[in-house]
């Protein structure tokens, strides 16, 4: 959005998948009845220790510090990218939520509160919802299961069979677009890899590397005027990438385009000189060039600190001896 400010992050080259809020992340991966389910146990304990607090205003000071644990890990909750989905912070906080419990006061016979009663329509709602999310999360299951038989398939059409079983239980999987183009590239058809590729970036992972790789696709199935479209799609999302920038004007060079090659390097040059000069001789003429290069001129960057890193792999020049075993 503000592609004149040098100090954001352009996030290029990983996936932004952290809200940094826990509920809110519960509720885009699993709705409203998820956030629902996961919110209900603690607002039924909640219910619980006001209820036996008033009525027993003497409690114990190990379910203080429980509940005061559990208020912390709430609010780092609100901020915090990690919460329940590192395994580690799930255990602990379970296991003070263990403790609270068993802390909490026991109302006597004579002064019991009425527990909570529910219809049988709740009842059977929260049944239905608790079967529509495992049927859910069952699709997931299998669609892991069949991506990981494909990409371990030796034969091309086994391995297309268990990405379509996927791809069918779970039409969303981008790695799964991702995994299918890469087989498919290997197999020597370019164009369903472009295909899968373009799938993988509508369903979330659009980072410049994937962008690079579609526009690769489209050259190599001999679709040129795609690959400049992805190109431009790419710079017009990531303005400040001297990755794609670069390997844009490279891309313009080679299809007889000087001028409009030279504004893109302008315009990367302009964002940073060493990164662009780095990035420039990378590709046009491979790492070890690039890298003797970068030591004379103080105005070119070596391979190692540019950006994009899994970028900067794919045009790092290969040892002698694995040139001999291909």
């Amino acid at each position: 959005t503000h592609s004149n400010d040098t100090s954001e992050d352009i996030a290029e080259d990983y996936i932004v998948e952290r809200t940094h809020n826990e509920p809110l992340q519960v509720l885009s991966e699993l709705g409203v009845i998820g956030l629902l389910l996961l919110s209900l146990v603690f607002i039924l304990f909640a219910v619980s220790c006001i209820k036996n607090y008033l009525h027993n205003r003497r409690s114990s000071p190990i379910l203080w510090a429980a509940l005061a644990g559990m208020a912390a890990f709430a609010v780092s909750s609100q901020f915090s990218s990690f919460s329940f989905r590192s395994a580690q912070n799930g255990v602990v906080f379970f296991m003070v939520f263990a403790i609270a419990v068993i802390k909490m006061p026991k109302a006597d016979r004579n002064n019991r509160t009425r527990s909570l009663v529910f219809s049988r329509p709740v009842y059977l709602l929260s049944l239905l919802a608790a079967l529509l999310m495992a049927a859910f999360c069952l699709t997931k299951i299998f669609a892991e299961y069949h991506v990981y038989k494909a990409e371990r398939a030796e034969i091309y059409i086994d391995a297309a069979d268990h990405f379509r079983l996927a791809l069918t239980a779970d039409p969303t999987y981008a790695g799964a677009y991702l995994s299918s183009a890469a087989r498919a590239s290997k197999e020597g058809d370019p164009a369903l890899a472009a295909a899968m590729t373009r799938k993988a970036i509508e369903n979330g992972v659009g980072m410049t590397p994937i962008y690079s790789q579609l526009a690769k696709q489209h050259i190599a199935s001999g679709n040129l005027r795609d690959a400049e479209s992805t190109y431009r799609e790419a710079l017009s999302i990531y303005p400040r990438s001297i990755f794609i920038r670069t390997e844009f004007a490279v891309f313009l060079e080679k299809q007889n385009k000087p001028t409009e090659a030279a504004e893109q390097i302008a315009k990367a040059r302009s964002i940073d000189l060493r990164l662009a000069n780095g990035w420039y001789l990378l590709i046009r003429e491979g790492s070890v060039t690039a890298f003797y290069r970068s030591q004379n001129d103080p105005n070119i960057a070596p391979p190692a600190e540019l950006t994009p890193y899994g970028a900067v792999r794919q045009y790092v020049d290969k040892l002698p001896q694995a040139l001999s075993a291909e």
